[in-house]
């Protein structure tokens, strides 16, 4: 087996457990390569808490302003509902909407679909993270994650979010945060992070690098990003954070 190096220098499992990825963020760089045919970018929409399934969501109206910059482009939603205790979502619900993303998302790639990127807010920034640590344990990397208003962990450490982009399961992270984010700045809302209001963070102090960032937009409030005047600048933004392409490839 051929060493590891990195953050993972010593480690030499070829797999880990969906627990262990999940908690430590484990990313093995010796990863088994999917076999990839032609196919289209493939963009995830997860969104928060108290969104109802049969209710229009920003994720269903990305979905269709998507299709008006490029319809090669496909978009999966993935629809749930989340009550308002953080520690049964952070704890229960989250892991198991990650587990079942992760084998579906897995499904679209091994049928030729990709780069794959994930667009989450509140809440659902939490389960794409775990996501994106399942994936990377079943052997598939990620391009971007684009965390707007993200009530998870902050700390590129502690989250995970520095051992995947440093083993290759995930090119960038993006955070979309605000110091006017009242919802995730609240002490209530323990066991979730504030990552929308402090952007990240490594050891209490803020981290900016070409490939774990945060864009400001202050004075944001939390769910401000889909207001009617900015939801489009938001869907724009995020497109090309994802690397999208605007144009139809003949």
């Amino acid at each position: 087996m051929k060493p590891v190096t990195g953050l993972m220098k010593g480690r030499t499992e070829a797999r880990v457990s969906c627990m262990e990825a999940c908690v430590r963020g484990a990313a093995p760089l010796q990863r088994p390569r999917i076999a990839r045919r032609e196919g289209g970018p493939l963009v995830v929409c997860i969104h928060g808490i108290l969104t109802g399934q049969t209710q229009r969501s920003w994720c269903d109206r990305f979905e269709v302003w998507a299709w008006g910059q490029n319809p090669a482009v496909h978009v999966l939603k993935r629809e749930y509902w989340g009550g308002p205790v953080p520690a049964i979502n952070c704890w229960l619900r989250n892991p198991l909407q990650a587990r079942a993303l992760a084998d579906e998302i897995l499904a679209f790639a091994r049928a030729g679909a990709g780069p794959v990127s994930i667009i989450a807010h509140s809440n659902g920034c939490d389960i794409a993270l775990k996501t994106a640590h399942r994936l990377s344990a079943l052997g598939m990397g990620l391009r971007s994650l684009v965390l707007i208003g993200g009530a998870c962990d902050s700390d590129v450490i502690r989250g995970g979010v520095w051992q995947l982009v440093d083993g290759g399961g995930l090119e960038r992270a993006i955070a979309y945060s605000s110091a006017a984010d009242a919802a995730v700045r609240s002490r209530w809302i323990w066991p979730y992070g504030r990552l929308g209001f402090t952007g990240w963070t490594m050891d209490g102090l803020a981290k900016t690098g070409p490939k774990i960032f945060t864009r400001w937009f202050t004075p944001y409030a939390h769910s401000e990003y889909f207001a009617a005047d900015r939801i489009e600048k938001t869907f724009d933004r995020a497109w090309r954070d994802c690397g999208l392409p605007y144009e139809v490839p003949l």
